[in-house]
Protein backbone atom coordinates (compact mmCIF):
# COMPACT_ATOMS: atom_id res chain seq x y z
CA UNK A 1 0.00 0.00 0.00
CA UNK A 2 1.15 3.31 -0.98
CA UNK A 3 1.53 6.35 1.27
CA UNK A 4 -1.06 8.14 -0.21
CA UNK A 5 -3.88 5.08 0.08
CA UNK A 6 -3.21 5.16 3.86
CA UNK A 7 -5.97 6.57 5.84
CA UNK A 8 -5.77 9.94 7.09
CA UNK A 9 -4.77 9.99 10.68
CA UNK A 10 -7.68 10.37 13.59
CA UNK A 11 -8.81 14.16 14.50
CA UNK A 12 -7.68 14.88 17.89
CA UNK A 13 -11.06 14.96 20.11
CA UNK A 14 -12.10 18.47 20.65
CA UNK A 15 -12.38 19.55 24.68
CA UNK A 16 -15.76 19.89 24.08
CA UNK A 17 -16.07 15.72 24.64
CA UNK A 18 -15.56 15.49 27.81
CA UNK A 19 -18.02 14.80 30.14
CA UNK A 20 -16.39 17.59 32.71
CA UNK A 21 -17.55 20.48 30.64
CA UNK A 22 -20.88 20.93 28.68
CA UNK A 23 -21.52 23.13 24.91
CA UNK A 24 -23.80 26.21 25.43
CA UNK A 25 -25.67 26.84 22.55
CA UNK A 26 -25.58 30.18 20.69
CA UNK A 27 -23.75 31.93 18.49
CA UNK A 28 -20.59 32.72 20.73
CA UNK A 29 -19.88 29.04 21.30
CA UNK A 30 -18.30 28.92 25.04
CA UNK A 31 -17.12 25.82 27.77
CA UNK A 32 -19.28 25.68 30.46
CA UNK A 33 -17.54 23.70 33.57
CA UNK A 34 -19.46 21.58 35.77
CA UNK A 35 -20.64 23.04 38.83
CA UNK A 36 -18.53 21.57 41.81
CA UNK A 37 -19.68 18.88 44.09
CA UNK A 38 -22.19 19.83 47.33
CA UNK A 39 -19.88 19.61 50.24
CA UNK A 40 -22.75 17.56 52.14
CA UNK A 41 -24.29 15.32 49.81
CA UNK A 42 -24.81 11.60 51.04
CA UNK A 43 -24.59 8.88 48.20
CA UNK A 44 -24.99 6.35 50.76
CA UNK A 45 -28.23 4.43 51.67
CA UNK A 46 -27.36 2.60 55.05
CA UNK A 47 -29.52 0.94 56.72
CA UNK A 48 -31.00 1.38 60.26
CA UNK A 49 -31.70 -1.24 62.86
CA UNK A 50 -34.11 -1.55 65.43
CA UNK A 51 -32.25 -0.74 68.59
CA UNK A 52 -31.05 2.78 67.11
CA UNK A 53 -34.59 3.56 66.45
CA UNK A 54 -35.45 2.46 69.96
CA UNK A 55 -32.01 4.99 70.96
CA UNK A 56 -33.60 7.90 69.07
CA UNK A 57 -37.15 7.86 70.54
CA UNK A 58 -36.25 7.14 73.64
CA UNK A 59 -33.45 10.09 74.13
CA UNK A 60 -36.03 12.48 72.18
CA UNK A 61 -38.45 11.41 75.20
CA UNK A 62 -36.05 11.97 78.09
CA UNK A 63 -34.57 15.43 76.22
CA UNK A 64 -37.62 16.49 75.50
CA UNK A 65 -38.37 16.71 79.11
CA UNK A 66 -34.51 17.91 79.92
CA UNK A 67 -35.85 21.08 77.68
CA UNK A 68 -39.01 21.66 79.79
CA UNK A 69 -37.38 21.99 83.16
CA UNK A 70 -34.22 24.11 81.56
CA UNK A 71 -31.83 21.15 80.88
CA UNK A 72 -31.25 20.33 84.48
CA UNK A 73 -32.07 17.13 85.78
CA UNK A 74 -31.66 13.45 85.48
CA UNK A 75 -33.97 13.42 82.36
CA UNK A 76 -31.46 15.00 80.14
CA UNK A 77 -28.29 12.75 81.79
CA UNK A 78 -30.36 10.01 80.74
CA UNK A 79 -31.23 11.40 77.17
CA UNK A 80 -26.98 11.56 76.31
CA UNK A 81 -26.72 8.16 77.66
CA UNK A 82 -29.25 6.55 75.67
CA UNK A 83 -28.43 8.38 72.36
CA UNK A 84 -24.66 7.73 73.30
CA UNK A 85 -25.15 4.04 74.20
CA UNK A 86 -27.35 3.84 70.96
CA UNK A 87 -24.82 5.40 68.62
CA UNK A 88 -21.94 3.10 70.29
CA UNK A 89 -24.00 -0.66 70.42
CA UNK A 90 -24.51 0.70 66.76
CA UNK A 91 -21.40 0.00 65.57
CA UNK A 92 -20.98 3.01 63.57
CA UNK A 93 -18.10 4.93 65.87
CA UNK A 94 -15.04 3.22 64.05
CA UNK A 95 -12.32 5.30 65.16
CA UNK A 96 -10.44 6.47 68.10
CA UNK A 97 -11.33 9.91 68.19
CA UNK A 98 -14.87 9.51 67.54
CA UNK A 99 -15.04 7.15 70.42
CA UNK A 100 -13.07 9.72 72.67
CA UNK A 101 -15.30 12.62 72.18
CA UNK A 102 -18.25 10.93 72.91
CA UNK A 103 -16.66 9.40 76.06
CA UNK A 104 -15.74 13.06 76.56
CA UNK A 105 -19.97 13.75 76.37
CA UNK A 106 -20.52 11.22 78.57
CA UNK A 107 -18.43 12.36 81.49
CA UNK A 108 -19.88 15.78 81.24
CA UNK A 109 -23.60 14.37 81.02
CA UNK A 110 -24.32 13.68 84.79
CA UNK A 111 -23.42 17.14 85.39
CA UNK A 112 -26.77 18.32 84.12
CA UNK A 113 -28.26 16.26 87.04
CA UNK A 114 -26.01 18.04 89.61
CA UNK A 115 -25.81 21.36 88.97
CA UNK A 116 -28.54 23.54 88.97
CA UNK A 117 -27.16 27.12 87.75
CA UNK A 118 -28.09 28.43 84.47
CA UNK A 119 -24.99 29.46 82.88
CA UNK A 120 -23.20 26.67 84.02
CA UNK A 121 -25.73 24.28 82.69
CA UNK A 122 -26.20 25.93 79.52
CA UNK A 123 -22.00 25.65 78.68
CA UNK A 124 -22.33 21.75 79.26
CA UNK A 125 -24.97 21.56 77.29
CA UNK A 126 -23.26 23.57 74.38
CA UNK A 127 -20.00 21.56 74.88
CA UNK A 128 -21.83 17.64 74.54
CA UNK A 129 -23.57 19.57 71.35
CA UNK A 130 -20.63 20.34 69.69
CA UNK A 131 -18.71 17.03 71.14
CA UNK A 132 -21.59 14.86 69.35
CA UNK A 133 -21.00 16.44 66.31
CA UNK A 134 -17.69 16.22 65.72
CA UNK A 135 -17.78 12.72 67.06
CA UNK A 136 -19.98 11.44 64.45
CA UNK A 137 -18.41 13.67 61.70
CA UNK A 138 -15.12 11.15 62.41
CA UNK A 139 -17.15 8.12 63.12
CA UNK A 140 -15.68 6.65 59.69
CA UNK A 141 -12.76 8.26 58.63
CA UNK A 142 -10.30 11.24 60.11
CA UNK A 143 -8.40 11.76 63.51
CA UNK A 144 -9.17 14.74 66.03
CA UNK A 145 -5.65 16.21 65.86
CA UNK A 146 -5.15 16.33 62.74
CA UNK A 147 -8.37 17.66 61.28
CA UNK A 148 -8.54 21.24 59.20
CA UNK A 149 -10.35 24.13 60.56
CA UNK A 150 -12.81 23.98 57.62
CA UNK A 151 -13.31 20.27 57.50
CA UNK A 152 -13.79 20.95 61.47
CA UNK A 153 -16.75 23.57 60.03
CA UNK A 154 -17.70 20.85 57.24
CA UNK A 155 -18.82 18.26 60.82
CA UNK A 156 -20.83 20.89 62.13
CA UNK A 157 -22.26 22.36 59.34
CA UNK A 158 -23.35 19.19 57.54
CA UNK A 159 -25.95 19.07 60.70
CA UNK A 160 -28.17 21.53 58.91
CA UNK A 161 -28.69 19.08 56.39
CA UNK A 162 -28.38 15.74 57.56
CA UNK A 163 -31.30 15.20 59.73
CA UNK A 164 -33.40 14.91 56.24
CA UNK A 165 -30.85 11.67 55.49
CA UNK A 166 -31.84 10.59 58.74
CA UNK A 167 -35.59 10.46 57.81
CA UNK A 168 -34.54 8.49 54.54
CA UNK A 169 -32.95 6.04 56.72
CA UNK A 170 -36.21 5.87 58.90
CA UNK A 171 -38.34 5.39 55.32
CA UNK A 172 -36.30 2.54 53.62
CA UNK A 173 -36.14 1.09 57.74
CA UNK A 174 -40.02 1.47 57.58
CA UNK A 175 -40.27 -0.19 53.49
CA UNK A 176 -37.65 -2.76 54.29
CA UNK A 177 -40.09 -4.13 57.43
CA UNK A 178 -42.73 -3.96 54.92
CA UNK A 179 -41.54 -6.19 52.29
CA UNK A 180 -40.80 -8.62 54.96
CA UNK A 181 -44.01 -8.42 56.44
CA UNK A 182 -43.31 -7.08 59.96
CA UNK A 183 -44.71 -4.08 59.28
CA UNK A 184 -48.43 -5.72 59.47
CA UNK A 185 -47.35 -7.79 62.44
CA UNK A 186 -46.13 -4.40 64.33
CA UNK A 187 -49.31 -2.89 63.58
CA UNK A 188 -51.78 -5.35 64.69
CA UNK A 189 -49.70 -5.46 67.62
CA UNK A 190 -49.31 -1.45 68.63
CA UNK A 191 -53.39 -2.09 68.14
CA UNK A 192 -53.83 -4.54 70.80
CA UNK A 193 -51.03 -3.26 73.35
CA UNK A 194 -52.27 0.43 73.24
CA UNK A 195 -55.39 0.43 74.61
CA UNK A 196 -54.42 -2.89 77.17
CA UNK A 197 -51.11 -0.46 78.05
CA UNK A 198 -53.90 2.64 78.68
CA UNK A 199 -56.24 1.00 80.56
CA UNK A 200 -53.70 -0.35 82.92
CA UNK A 201 -51.58 3.19 83.17
CA UNK A 202 -54.68 4.73 83.60
CA UNK A 203 -55.49 2.62 86.73
CA UNK A 204 -52.29 2.55 87.98
CA UNK A 205 -51.64 6.65 87.49
CA UNK A 206 -55.00 6.82 89.86
CA UNK A 207 -53.39 5.44 92.39
CA UNK A 208 -50.18 7.28 92.49
CA UNK A 209 -49.70 10.65 91.82
CA UNK A 210 -46.14 10.51 90.93
CA UNK A 211 -46.51 7.69 88.79
CA UNK A 212 -49.23 9.82 86.37
CA UNK A 213 -46.80 12.97 86.39
CA UNK A 214 -44.32 10.58 85.28
CA UNK A 215 -47.07 8.99 82.40
CA UNK A 216 -48.42 12.58 81.13
CA UNK A 217 -51.89 11.33 81.29
CA UNK A 218 -53.26 14.03 84.00
CA UNK A 219 -52.86 16.86 80.84
CA UNK A 220 -53.97 15.65 77.36
CA UNK A 221 -52.72 19.19 75.86
CA UNK A 222 -49.68 18.59 77.28
CA UNK A 223 -48.93 15.06 76.04
CA UNK A 224 -49.74 16.26 72.35
CA UNK A 225 -46.96 18.86 73.38
CA UNK A 226 -44.54 16.29 74.25
CA UNK A 227 -45.21 14.40 71.80
CA UNK A 228 -44.49 17.28 68.86
CA UNK A 229 -41.36 18.31 71.30
CA UNK A 230 -39.97 14.83 71.69
CA UNK A 231 -40.22 14.36 67.31
CA UNK A 232 -38.54 17.52 66.71
CA UNK A 233 -35.82 16.53 69.04
CA UNK A 234 -35.38 12.94 67.76
CA UNK A 235 -35.30 14.25 64.05
CA UNK A 236 -32.29 16.22 65.27
CA UNK A 237 -30.75 12.87 66.81
CA UNK A 238 -31.50 11.29 63.40
CA UNK A 239 -29.33 13.86 61.86
CA UNK A 240 -26.33 12.73 64.01
CA UNK A 241 -27.42 9.21 63.50
CA UNK A 242 -27.09 9.11 59.88
CA UNK A 243 -23.70 11.41 60.01
CA UNK A 244 -22.60 8.43 61.85
CA UNK A 245 -23.97 5.94 59.58
CA UNK A 246 -22.49 7.43 55.60
CA UNK A 247 -19.23 6.42 54.36
CA UNK A 248 -18.85 9.81 52.45
CA UNK A 249 -17.12 12.70 54.34
CA UNK A 250 -18.37 16.67 53.84
CA UNK A 251 -15.87 17.48 50.92
CA UNK A 252 -13.60 20.82 52.49
CA UNK A 253 -15.30 23.88 51.05
CA UNK A 254 -12.14 25.47 50.09
CA UNK A 255 -11.64 29.40 49.30
CA UNK A 256 -9.00 29.69 46.65
CA UNK A 257 -8.57 33.69 46.75
CA UNK A 258 -5.28 35.06 45.09
CA UNK A 259 -3.51 35.03 48.82
CA UNK A 260 -2.03 37.55 50.41
CA UNK A 261 1.90 38.52 49.26
CA UNK A 262 4.27 38.15 52.06
CA UNK A 263 4.50 42.04 51.76
CA UNK A 264 0.59 42.11 52.72
CA UNK A 265 1.32 39.93 55.82
CA UNK A 266 3.95 42.23 56.89
CA UNK A 267 1.73 44.98 56.29
CA UNK A 268 -1.61 43.72 57.90
CA UNK A 269 0.04 41.77 60.97
CA UNK A 270 3.13 44.53 61.33
CA UNK A 271 0.04 47.25 61.82
CA UNK A 272 -1.12 44.84 64.50
CA UNK A 273 1.84 44.49 66.29
CA UNK A 274 2.73 48.24 66.54
CA UNK A 275 -0.80 49.12 67.55
CA UNK A 276 -0.52 46.42 70.63
CA UNK A 277 2.66 47.44 71.76
CA UNK A 278 1.37 51.30 71.85
CA UNK A 279 -1.03 49.63 74.23
CA UNK A 280 1.35 47.80 75.90
CA UNK A 281 3.53 50.66 76.72
CA UNK A 282 0.56 52.74 77.72
CA UNK A 283 -0.29 50.18 80.37
CA UNK A 284 3.21 49.87 81.67
CA UNK A 285 3.21 53.43 82.15
CA UNK A 286 -0.12 53.43 84.07
CA UNK A 287 1.51 50.55 86.73
CA UNK A 288 4.50 52.83 86.91
CA UNK A 289 2.44 55.32 87.43
CA UNK A 290 0.25 53.88 90.08
CA UNK A 291 -2.96 55.01 91.62
CA UNK A 292 -1.88 58.64 91.76
CA UNK A 293 -1.80 58.74 87.65
CA UNK A 294 -5.05 57.48 87.57
CA UNK A 295 -6.65 60.09 89.77
CA UNK A 296 -4.68 62.85 87.83
CA UNK A 297 -5.97 61.71 83.98
CA UNK A 298 -9.19 60.60 84.68
CA UNK A 299 -10.73 61.51 87.67
CA UNK A 300 -11.02 57.65 88.78
CA UNK A 301 -10.52 54.95 91.26
CA UNK A 302 -8.11 52.45 90.13
CA UNK A 303 -10.86 49.71 91.10
CA UNK A 304 -12.98 51.81 88.82
CA UNK A 305 -10.75 52.54 86.01
CA UNK A 306 -9.70 48.47 85.84
CA UNK A 307 -13.49 48.08 85.34
CA UNK A 308 -13.43 50.15 82.13
CA UNK A 309 -12.63 48.25 78.98
CA UNK A 310 -11.89 44.57 80.48
CA UNK A 311 -14.52 43.19 77.56
CA UNK A 312 -13.14 45.27 75.08
CA UNK A 313 -9.39 43.95 75.60
CA UNK A 314 -11.21 40.07 75.81
CA UNK A 315 -12.58 40.67 72.37
CA UNK A 316 -9.17 42.23 71.42
CA UNK A 317 -7.91 39.20 72.36
CA UNK A 318 -10.33 36.97 70.77
CA UNK A 319 -10.22 38.39 67.70
CA UNK A 320 -6.16 39.15 66.90
CA UNK A 321 -6.15 35.30 67.31
CA UNK A 322 -8.89 34.83 64.38
CA UNK A 323 -7.07 37.33 62.41
CA UNK A 324 -3.70 35.87 63.06
CA UNK A 325 -5.61 32.32 61.49
CA UNK A 326 -7.22 33.97 58.50
CA UNK A 327 -3.84 35.50 57.86
CA UNK A 328 -2.16 32.23 57.98
CA UNK A 329 -4.83 30.66 56.33
CA UNK A 330 -4.84 33.18 53.09
CA UNK A 331 -1.22 33.43 52.43
CA UNK A 332 -0.26 32.26 49.07
CA UNK A 333 2.73 29.86 48.76
CA UNK A 334 5.87 31.23 48.76
CA UNK A 335 7.95 31.31 45.54
CA UNK A 336 11.34 30.15 45.26
CA UNK A 337 13.84 32.85 47.29
CA UNK A 338 10.84 34.21 49.50
CA UNK A 339 11.64 34.59 52.73
CA UNK A 340 8.76 33.53 55.18
CA UNK A 341 7.25 36.91 56.98
CA UNK A 342 4.75 35.44 58.72
CA UNK A 343 5.81 33.63 61.37
CA UNK A 344 7.91 35.86 63.09
CA UNK A 345 5.35 38.45 62.78
CA UNK A 346 2.37 36.32 64.01
CA UNK A 347 4.72 35.40 67.20
CA UNK A 348 5.06 39.07 68.37
CA UNK A 349 1.53 39.55 67.93
CA UNK A 350 -0.04 36.55 70.08
CA UNK A 351 3.16 37.69 72.41
CA UNK A 352 1.46 40.73 72.56
CA UNK A 353 -2.03 39.53 72.86
CA UNK A 354 -1.18 37.60 75.40
CA UNK A 355 -0.03 40.46 77.23
CA UNK A 356 -3.29 42.57 76.55
CA UNK A 357 -5.31 39.57 77.86
CA UNK A 358 -3.01 39.60 81.27
CA UNK A 359 -3.90 43.43 81.35
CA UNK A 360 -7.42 42.61 81.13
CA UNK A 361 -7.37 39.83 83.92
CA UNK A 362 -5.33 41.80 86.30
CA UNK A 363 -7.98 44.71 86.03
CA UNK A 364 -10.62 41.91 86.65
CA UNK A 365 -8.97 40.78 90.08
CA UNK A 366 -8.35 44.19 90.98
CA UNK A 367 -12.23 45.21 90.71
CA UNK A 368 -13.23 41.98 91.68
CA UNK A 369 -11.08 42.77 95.17
CA UNK A 370 -13.50 45.86 95.32
CA UNK A 371 -16.55 44.97 94.75
CA UNK A 372 -16.54 41.49 95.25
CA UNK A 373 -17.60 38.24 93.28
CA UNK A 374 -20.25 37.78 90.91
CA UNK A 375 -20.89 34.82 88.78
CA UNK A 376 -20.44 36.94 85.62
CA UNK A 377 -17.16 38.32 86.98
CA UNK A 378 -16.07 34.22 88.05
CA UNK A 379 -16.71 33.33 84.26
CA UNK A 380 -14.62 36.27 82.87
CA UNK A 381 -11.63 35.70 84.81
CA UNK A 382 -12.22 31.43 83.59
CA UNK A 383 -12.82 32.37 80.62
CA UNK A 384 -9.65 35.11 79.61
CA UNK A 385 -7.89 32.24 81.40
CA UNK A 386 -9.09 29.68 78.81
CA UNK A 387 -8.01 32.21 75.64
CA UNK A 388 -4.55 32.36 77.25
CA UNK A 389 -4.31 28.77 77.07
CA UNK A 390 -5.45 28.69 73.22
CA UNK A 391 -3.33 31.61 72.39
CA UNK A 392 0.03 29.83 73.77
CA UNK A 393 -1.02 26.74 71.59
CA UNK A 394 -1.61 28.54 68.49
CA UNK A 395 1.50 30.38 69.11
CA UNK A 396 3.30 26.99 69.47
CA UNK A 397 1.52 25.52 66.06
CA UNK A 398 2.26 28.53 64.64
CA UNK A 399 6.53 28.11 65.67
CA UNK A 400 6.33 24.50 64.29
CA UNK A 401 5.27 22.19 66.80
CA UNK A 402 4.02 19.21 64.42
CA UNK A 403 4.13 20.66 61.55
CA UNK A 404 2.04 18.95 58.76
CA UNK A 405 -0.67 18.31 61.45
CA UNK A 406 -4.08 20.41 61.73
CA UNK A 407 -3.24 19.79 65.95
CA UNK A 408 -5.03 23.20 66.88
CA UNK A 409 -8.65 22.63 66.07
CA UNK A 410 -9.23 19.46 67.91
CA UNK A 411 -7.04 21.10 70.86
CA UNK A 412 -9.02 24.05 71.21
CA UNK A 413 -12.64 21.78 71.11
CA UNK A 414 -10.79 19.22 74.13
CA UNK A 415 -9.41 22.11 75.95
CA UNK A 416 -13.28 23.82 75.99
CA UNK A 417 -14.84 20.81 77.35
CA UNK A 418 -12.09 20.37 79.92
CA UNK A 419 -12.62 24.16 80.88
CA UNK A 420 -16.56 23.03 81.05
CA UNK A 421 -15.89 20.43 83.37
CA UNK A 422 -13.44 22.11 85.18
CA UNK A 423 -16.35 24.74 85.94
CA UNK A 424 -18.53 22.12 86.87
CA UNK A 425 -16.05 20.67 89.06
CA UNK A 426 -15.63 24.30 90.81
CA UNK A 427 -19.21 24.61 91.33
CA UNK A 428 -19.29 28.80 90.26
CA UNK A 429 -21.96 29.89 92.19
CA UNK A 430 -20.57 28.06 95.30
CA UNK A 431 -17.16 29.75 95.11
CA UNK A 432 -18.62 33.47 94.39
CA UNK A 433 -21.08 32.15 97.97
CA UNK A 434 -18.10 31.47 99.66
CA UNK A 435 -16.05 34.59 98.68
CA UNK A 436 -18.41 37.11 99.33
CA UNK A 437 -19.55 35.72 102.70
CA UNK A 438 -15.71 35.39 104.02
CA UNK A 439 -15.33 38.79 102.78
CA UNK A 440 -18.26 40.66 104.32
CA UNK A 441 -18.15 43.48 105.26
CA UNK A 442 -20.59 46.68 106.18
CA UNK A 443 -22.25 47.21 102.60
CA UNK A 444 -22.47 42.94 102.24
CA UNK A 445 -25.20 42.72 99.72
CA UNK A 446 -27.02 39.59 101.27
CA UNK A 447 -29.48 39.85 98.46
CA UNK A 448 -26.71 39.41 95.47
CA UNK A 449 -25.81 36.07 97.48
CA UNK A 450 -29.37 35.04 97.80
CA UNK A 451 -30.22 35.24 94.26
CA UNK A 452 -27.67 32.64 93.18
CA UNK A 453 -28.39 28.67 92.39
CA UNK A 454 -29.16 26.22 94.52
CA UNK A 455 -25.49 25.16 93.49
CA UNK A 456 -24.56 28.29 96.38
CA UNK A 457 -27.05 27.03 98.91
CA UNK A 458 -24.82 24.26 100.79
CA UNK A 459 -22.19 26.94 100.72
CA UNK A 460 -24.32 29.40 102.18
CA UNK A 461 -25.52 26.82 104.96
CA UNK A 462 -22.04 26.21 105.96
CA UNK A 463 -20.92 29.66 106.10
CA UNK A 464 -24.35 30.27 107.91
CA UNK A 465 -22.81 30.37 111.81
CA UNK A 466 -20.20 32.93 110.83
CA UNK A 467 -21.81 35.48 109.52
CA UNK A 468 -23.12 38.52 112.04
CA UNK A 469 -26.34 38.78 113.44
CA UNK A 470 -27.88 41.36 111.16
CA UNK A 471 -26.06 39.59 108.04
CA UNK A 472 -27.93 36.69 109.16
CA UNK A 473 -31.53 38.26 109.36
CA UNK A 474 -31.06 39.71 105.88
CA UNK A 475 -29.48 36.29 104.50
CA UNK A 476 -32.91 34.32 106.05
CA UNK A 477 -35.38 36.82 104.65
CA UNK A 478 -33.70 36.61 101.28
CA UNK A 479 -33.45 32.81 101.24
CA UNK A 480 -36.52 32.21 102.99
CA UNK A 481 -38.53 33.58 100.74
CA UNK A 482 -38.05 31.83 97.81
CA UNK A 483 -40.81 29.34 96.74
CA UNK A 484 -39.77 25.44 97.57
CA UNK A 485 -40.12 24.32 93.85
CA UNK A 486 -42.10 21.10 93.10
CA UNK A 487 -40.34 18.24 91.91
CA UNK A 488 -41.88 17.54 88.33
CA UNK A 489 -42.01 14.45 86.50
CA UNK A 490 -41.39 12.90 88.92
CA UNK A 491 -37.55 11.00 89.23
CA UNK A 492 -36.92 12.37 85.72
CA UNK A 493 -36.95 15.64 87.47
CA UNK A 494 -34.55 15.08 90.00
CA UNK A 495 -31.56 17.41 90.26
CA UNK A 496 -28.65 16.95 93.17
CA UNK A 497 -28.52 20.43 94.15
CA UNK A 498 -32.15 21.02 94.18
CA UNK A 499 -33.03 18.55 96.65
CA UNK A 500 -29.45 19.67 98.75
CA UNK A 501 -30.81 23.25 98.90
CA UNK A 502 -34.12 22.21 99.58
CA UNK A 503 -32.75 20.12 102.59
CA UNK A 504 -30.28 22.61 103.88
CA UNK A 505 -32.88 25.73 103.60
CA UNK A 506 -35.58 23.46 105.89
CA UNK A 507 -33.21 24.07 108.31
CA UNK A 508 -32.43 27.39 108.16
CA UNK A 509 -36.04 28.56 107.86
CA UNK A 510 -37.50 29.27 110.79
CA UNK A 511 -40.92 28.79 109.37
CA UNK A 512 -42.26 26.43 106.66
CA UNK A 513 -41.89 27.71 102.97
CA UNK A 514 -44.31 28.01 100.30
CA UNK A 515 -44.67 25.74 97.65
CA UNK A 516 -44.71 27.15 94.09
CA UNK A 517 -47.17 25.20 91.74
CA UNK A 518 -45.80 24.66 88.44
CA UNK A 519 -47.84 23.52 85.43
CA UNK A 520 -46.26 22.01 81.87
Amino acid sequence: MSISDQPPPPVPEHPAADATHVRVAGPNTSLKPTPPPNPFARSEKPDLGWKELLAVVVAGFLLNIGLRVGVIGLASTLGVAVFAGGLWGSGRLKTGSSKVLVLAALALAPWLAIRSSGSLTAATAMAIVLLGTVAVGLSQRGRLFDLPFVAFVAHAGSQVVEWTYGIDMVQRFVRTAAQRGQGTAILRGLLVAVPVVFVFGALLASADDVFASLLLLDNLPSMIGHVLLSALVAVALLGLLSRAAHETAPQEMRIKPSGFAPVEVTIVLGSLAVLFAGFVATQIAVAVGGVDHVLETEGLTQAQHARRGFFQLVWVAALSLAVVGAVRGLRRPLAEGERCRFRPIAIIVLGLTLAIAAVALQRLLLYVGSFDLTPLRLWSIAGVGWVIVVIVAYAVAIAGFAEGRSWFPGFTLVSAAVFVFSMNVMNPDATVARYNLSNAGAEFDAITVARLSNDAVPAIADAFVDLSAGHRGAMLRALCDEPVDELRYGPLGWNLADRQAESELDELCPTPRRTSSSSD
